[in-house]
């Protein structure tokens, strides 16, 4: 359980898994360092309102049910995720980002 302000909670998986936990007071969730499909099950995830993908998530990334509040997911630097999938009946917003380092000039 998270504590008071914005807390992060970060994910990290080898393989394809299929995760789903008991979590309050953690606002956003990051997927990280990953090598397979990951899904994860939203059913007593509470409170988490942003989900940010670094450029080391290099699978599927699904999320179900996260039905409890407003998302925001950031694909952060041109993730390698194949596929960025949710499932919730609040607004869900999808950004994509870059370092402009990594982006050249035209």
């Amino acid at each position: 359980m998270g504590g008071k302000g914005d807390d992060t909670l970060t994910l990290t998986t080898s393989g394809d898994k299929t995760i789903s936990y008991d979590m309050s007071g953690f606002e956003t969730l990051k997927v990280g360092d990953t090598s397979g499909k990951l899904k994860v099950i939203g059913d007593n995830i509470n409170d988490v309102s942003n989900i940010v993908i670094t450029s080391d998530t290099a699978g599927d990334v699904k999320f179900y049910n996260m039905e409890n509040s407003d998302l925001t997911i950031e694909a952060m630097n041109a993730t390698q995720a194949n596929t960025i999938e949710t499932e919730n009946t609040e607004i869900a917003t999808l950004n994509y980002t870059t370092d402009k380092d990594t982006v050249g000039d035209s």
